[in-house]
């Protein structure tokens, strides 16, 4: 039964993915290189942050 649910979910998951990219390809206008620039800087602190918030989380001996 959990395998029968964990394929219902991942295949729930695969039909949003390609109905996102299909919307977003079709209707999503072109980034300037600037916005994609600033985008590209935000998003490498957020993932630096991610990283060392879990580091010191199993520093600290949590889950």
């Amino acid at each position: 039964m959990l395998m029968v649910n964990l394929l219902i979910i991942l295949s729930a998951l695969a039909v949003v993915l390609a109905l996102v990219v299909y919307l977003t390809s079709r209707f999503a206008k072109p980034m300037d290189a600037e916005r994609q620039r600033m985008l590209s800087r935000v998003a490498m602190v957020l993932i630096m942050l991610l990283l060392m918030g879990r580091l010191l989380q199993q520093w600290i001996g949590g889950q």
